[in-house]
């Protein structure tokens, strides 16, 4: 008995830092942002706080460009999720043939994920600058009626955005897809090369089915990820221009820091949160990863 106390006692003190921490970061945050969400406050004297229930609420479901960054922030996640996991599948298929200087060529595409989102945002403004690298090249291939200002022009400024994110994020979709090209059995390549199946028909046979586990942990990444960007559209566009480029991040901060609505921003915080987990769920359910 008192060996089997010892051990429970043990075993609290090994999870304690762990649940400290969740508590600490997640749970009080979550619960903080739930009270600040009923609340009417500037952001300076907590003592000018004012409980107002579901009124923020009420007027962000009143507010056009509420729904508007909304939209656009499910169009942006949707996009980024789709090109991020082809190209990250196509990108791995590469890689997987092993031809020659193809560790090379996995370290430069898996480069830009261990840069800052906004030396990112930075360097991705200046290529498409009225000036820039890209208007430059589309005018050297006699192309110059394609040049544009591209995040200046509100049909492409969101666009923009993804591409560079794209850009950035590629490789750690590759990671994920070679590491499940690799738990797959040459066997079962060999066996449908004898069957006379082209490459594209095993892929589609084979790889896909089999790479079912990965697809999951990919595709809720994005997701996630998707939902929380901030960074790079507020470098490359601050949500502009005139707003077509407003995703609920951006959105949050200008009401928290340029109108010192901090109640209002809560509850796009919040709103953040539950679309995230939502997207995960349905994803992760829809693989089969969640039981009932």
């Amino acid at each position: 008995m008192i060996k089997a106390l010892k051990k429970q006692k043990a075993g609290y003190l090994l999870v304690a830092p762990a649940l400290l921490t969740f508590i600490v970061f997640l749970l009080y945050p979550i619960i903080n942002s739930l009270y600040l969400s009923c609340t009417e406050w500037k952001g300076f004297d907590v003592s000018e706080i004012t409980f107002v229930g579901l009124r923020n609420f009420v007027w962000l479901s009143q507010d056009e460009l509420f729904w508007r960054s909304l939209y656009q922030t499910i169009i942006y996640v949707l996009t980024v999720t789709f090109f991020l996991n082809l190209v990250g599948f196509l990108l791995a298929l590469i890689i997987e043939q092993k031809a020659k200087g193809y560790k090379v060529f996995r370290a430069i595409v898996f480069l830009p994920v261990l840069m800052s989102m906004v030396i990112v945002g930075v360097m991705w403004s200046r290529l498409l600058d009225p000036f820039g690298f890209v208007n430059l090249v589309l005018e050297k291939a006699h192309l110059g009626y394609l040049a544009r200002p591209w995040l200046g022009d509100r049909r492409f400024a969101l666009g923009s955005v993804v591409a560079a994110n794209v850009w950035q994020w590629a490789g750690f979709d590759m990671v994920i897809y070679y590491a499940g090209l690799q738990g797959i059995p040459r066997g079962f390549y060999d066996a449908a090369s004898i069957d006379g199946t082209t490459y594209l028909q095993r892929v589609r046979l084979i790889t896909l089915p089999l790479l079912k586990p990965a697809i999951p942990v990919a595709v809720v990444l994005n997701l996630i990820g998707g939902f929380r960007v901030f960074d790079l559209v507020w470098v490359m566009t601050k949500g502009g221009p005139n707003y077509h480029s407003e995703v609920l991040a951006t959105y949050l901060y200008k009401k928290a820091f340029s109108f010192h609505r901090m109640g209002v921003a809560a509850a796009v915080g919040l709103i953040i949160l539950v679309f995230a987990f939502v997207a995960s769920y349905i994803r992760l359910k829809t693989a089969g990863e969640v039981t009932q």
